[in-house]
């Protein structure tokens, strides 16, 4: 039986998937504007069947304004904790409305 030196001198590494040929290759799309029901792929007007833009809020100047302002006022993350972003005005509020309502206070 050969020893394990032999073996990994003879062992070849294949690879598990093929070449990349030149038929493999293709230029990506292009998309110019931005998603809607309506695209353009390539200067091609298409419909856009990946869309979930069915009530046409992408590109909104009233919707982008305010997403902006929110974003500016009270800055973005995954939780909210007083602890970690500070006090701010929502803070404070949800704070006086728990008071009131429940009577607790933490």
């Amino acid at each position: 039986m050969p020893d394990i030196d032999e073996l990994c001198d003879e062992w070849v590494l294949e690879s598990l998937i093929p070449s990349i040929t030149q038929d493999m290759l293709c230029e990506h799309p292009v998309l110019e504007i931005a998603a809607g029901p309506y695209t353009i792929i390539n200067g091609k007007e298409v419909v856009n069947f990946a869309s979930v833009n069915y009530l046409r809020f992408v590109g909104h100047d009233k919707l982008l304004e305010s997403c902006s302002f929110a974003l500016e006022k009270y800055d973005v993350g995954s939780c909210g904790p007083r602890g970690f972003y500070g006090t701010i005005g929502k803070h404070q509020y949800l704070y006086n409305f728990e008071w009131c309502v429940f009577g607790l206070s933490f």
